[in-house]
């Protein structure tokens, strides 16, 4: 947690105060590498079922983050010809959650999600917006919503070429003018193919020089004529 305050005045301003308090805690869930299991090493080593029996699966994610944050600011000033000062409150709390998951080697997802909250919508300071938070799950009045989601698909399906499918979405939520009530959201997909071809590998898997003159080596203990 941080806490700062200054106090100051000059020539157009008879009082200038600021006061900060935040505070941040993140939780970050380790997971080992150890993580995959092969569900079809049963059906054997079979020409049509080697790669599915050789694919590995993981039952945990390889990432798992949630982090939370309050800020509370208090500003006071008073201009040398006012007689009463004004006084500005901000307390605000943001939260995000990330997930990231290697279903397989080829296939990764990761969903994340993260808000930005007004506490002082609900008469909130720093002290009664931990409470909420802690007892109530309550963080304010969310103002601000950002998801997203990326999904990427990487097959081995030649050794001559590279494939790559991609697939993203992200949604956007917006609480714009809390006295009019005006909220307006989004959504924005994106989705691709790319593939990469390697003439030089195809080229040498349909004809090797190599492979040829060890094919027409005559064996050991012949002569020719």
């Amino acid at each position: 947690a941080d806490w700062s305050q200054k106090s100051a005045s000059d020539e157009r301003n008879d009082l200038s105060d600021d006061e900060s308090i935040s505070g941040q805690v993140v939780i970050k869930v380790p997971f080992g590498r150890d993580n995959t299991i092969q569900p079809f090493k049963w059906l054997g080593n079979g020409p049509m079922v080697r790669l599915l029996a050789k694919e590995k699966v993981a039952f945990t994610p390889s990432a798992l983050d949630f982090s939370v944050s309050v800020q509370d600011n208090e500003s006071i000033r008073k201009a040398r010809l006012e007689e009463t000062p004004t006084t500005t409150i901000t307390t605000t709390a943001s939260r995000r959650f990330s997930l990231s998951y290697n279903l397989v080697p080829s296939i990764s997802l990761s969903f994340g999600r993260d808000y930005k909250s007004d506490g002082q919508l609900k008469g909130y300071r720093a002290k009664e917006l931990v409470e909420a938070i802690l007892t109530e799950f309550d963080f304010g009045v969310d103002k601000v919503m950002n998801q997203n989601f990326n999904a990427n698909y990487n097959p081995k399906w030649v050794s001559w070429a590279t494939q790559s499918f991609k697939y993203s979405a992200n949604f956007n939520y917006n609480f714009s003018n809390v006295k009019t009530n005006e909220k307006n959201s989004s959504l924005q997909t994106t989705s691709g193919f790319s593939i990469n071809l390697q003439p030089a590998t195809l080229a040498t898997k349909i004809y090797d020089p190599r492979k040829q003159g060890v094919q027409q080596k005559p064996p050991a203990g012949t002569s020719r004529n």
